[in-house]
């Protein structure tokens, strides 16, 4: 197996000594990303959301942070929508446009990259499904998160997503929205526990076996709902509704009881339909429903930013930091048929998302907090899994990318992320990072062998092709922190390059960029 291993790596050393020199030396001849398309309304949507916070901070006695450098922001665009850095191929194609559009020009391109629709399926797949393996073969989630990819891919509009996996019948193979249902065991309570989190970011499920002692809802409001998927049965052709009823033991008596189907509000909307998956579906996604927009809207943008306008992501009941925005979201969202990219572009398009995360003076949590600041949050473990694999390549690991490199960026990222741990459905929550990480960074597998000076990779091509001990520098950092070095930092290592040859030279590049992969600043949001 090593030696098959290192026969491929030796036939993608060639393939990439000329990827290698066409970066490094044919950098001024990459193409530019198309230019997005103009598009006044998002921009009055990003306006609306603009006023709104500047009146927050006006309220709070906050002064917002100036722009950050544009360069900073589309880095920010790539992790939130491709879970990676930019590789220099696509800094180059940035360095050639105006600074000012450098941001909005590449998101166009990005929302549609392929980068963008995996990477996002598998953050929805954590709030619909989860993360576990789920029920022994009537489950099957990756065919779930490729569904749901696909379904991105072709810009599907979010509400009609939703209905469909709230209503799929058949077999979780041909009919992966099926998996929705199966990954709850079918059980009416998960179902309607996770409903109620996912798509209306509501935490109805507390008042499961009591009325909640706070919220508004009641025990019937829970029991009702999961009367809905009472019907749901397994069937040698998968999925269906093959009748039931929703039963549950009164505490007193101790006899069962049958809980009819009902929605704990605007039970309006509910329509016509002949199952009762359907009536709920109806209800969820309806346009009267003000929790099924707001939900979303809050995702992506706690998704974009790193931190939520509510907190936690799925419990909308909470104190909002700045009020009003999701409203303005969740309408600009209805008004164009839920369309999730619109959404993003929205969000971009916002003062808060390209104001800096640091500033002359200390920024205060309460900037952060009201995104007068660029809130600072650690890196989910696959962005860091996603980062290390791109900044061992100069030209863009996509979909695009040779066999032999997706097959070992699909290996590498679950083994880093395996090692690394994984917050799991929790990883929208603030974490601290741990020693254990920290000892990964500094002395796991993948980070040593993305640093390592070899034909294969960035290091030792930078090392081999590149002009200059300044143009080496230069380089490392645009393939590892998406900027070029400040002087002191530039002066830093061309020292320690100066006068090196061959071997020593690559061990020197090797060690620079396991520098700056250690560095806070690669594992971060900034």
């Amino acid at each position: 197996m090593q030696r098959a291993r290192c026969l491929l790596w030796s036939a993608g050393a060639l393939l990439g000594l000329v990827a290698g020199v066409a970066v490094l030396a044919l950098a001024a001849q990459a193409p530019g990303p198309r230019a997005a398309p103009p598009d006044a309304t998002v921009a009055e949507a990003a306006g609306r959301v603009d006023q709104i916070m500047q009146e927050a901070w006006q309220a709070a006695g906050l002064e917002a942070l100036p722009p950050a450098d544009s360069m900073l922001v589309a880095r920010r665009l790539y992790l939130a929508l491709c879970g990676t850095l930019p590789s220099l191929e696509e800094m180059r194609a940035l360095e050639k446009r105006p600074p000012e559009t450098r941001a909005s020009d590449h998101l166009e391109r990005l929302l549609g990259d392929r980068r963008f629709a995996d990477y996002f399926a598998e953050r929805l797949a954590r709030a619909f499904v989860g993360t576990q393996d789920g029920p022994f073969l009537i489950y099957r989630r990756r065919r779930f998160v490729y569904w749901l990819s696909d379904q991105l891919a072709k810009s599907r509009p979010y509400d009609e997503l939703v209905r469909e996996l709230l209503t799929a019948e058949g077999l979780w193979t041909d009919q992966p929205a099926t998996n929705y249902i199966t990954a709850q065991e079918r059980d009416p309570i998960r179902l309607a526990a996770r409903t109620a989190r996912a798509f209306l970011g509501l935490r109805i499920d507390c008042a499961q076996c009591h009325d909640h002692p706070f919220a508004r809802w009641k025990q019937r409001d829970f029991q009702g709902l999961a009367a809905y998927f009472a019907e749901v049965q397994p069937t040698v052709t998968g999925i269906a509704d093959r009748g039931g009823e929703f039963k549950v033991e009164d505490r007193e008596t101790k006899e069962e009881r049958v809980v009819p189907p009902a929605v704990p509000f605007d039970a309006g909307s509910l329509g016509d339909a002949a199952r009762r998956r359907e009536h709920l579906a109806r209800w969820v996604t309806s346009r009267e429903n003000p929790y099924f927009a707001q939900a979303i809207a809050n995702r992506v943008w706690t998704l974009v930013f790193g931190q939520g306008l509510v907190e936690p992501v799925d419990d909308l009941e909470a104190d909002p930091r700045v009020s009003g925005v999701l409203e303005v979201l969740a309408d600009d969202f209805r008004a164009h048929g839920y369309d999730l990219r619109r959404l993003i572009r929205v969000i971009a398009a916002t003062r808060a998302f390209g104001t800096d995360s640091a500033g002359a003076a200390d920024v205060s949590p309460e900037q952060q907090n009201l995104f007068a600041a660029f809130p600072l949050t650690r890196l989910r473990s696959e962005q860091i899994a996603g980062s290390l694999i791109q900044i061992s390549s100069l030209r863009t690991v996509d979909a695009d990318s040779h066999v032999l490199v997706r097959f070992f960026r699909v290996l590498n990222s679950s083994e880093f992320v395996n090692r690394y741990g994984d917050a799991g459905e929790e990883e929208l929550s603030v974490h601290t990072g741990t020693i254990p990480q920290r000892l990964v960074m500094m002395n796991g597998k993948t980070p040593r062998e993305r640093t390592e000076a070899n034909l294969v990779n960035a290091a030792g091509r930078i090392a081999a092709l590149a002009p200059s001990d300044e143009a080496r520098v230069r380089i490392a950092y645009l393939v590892c922190l998406s900027r070029v070095p400040t002087a002191d930092e530039a002066a830093h290592f061309v020292e320690r390059l100066r006068g090196l040859r061959a071997k020593p030279r690559g061990l020197a590049v090797e060690d620079m960029l396991w520098a700056l992969v250690n560095a806070t600043e690669f594992s971060w949001n900034h």
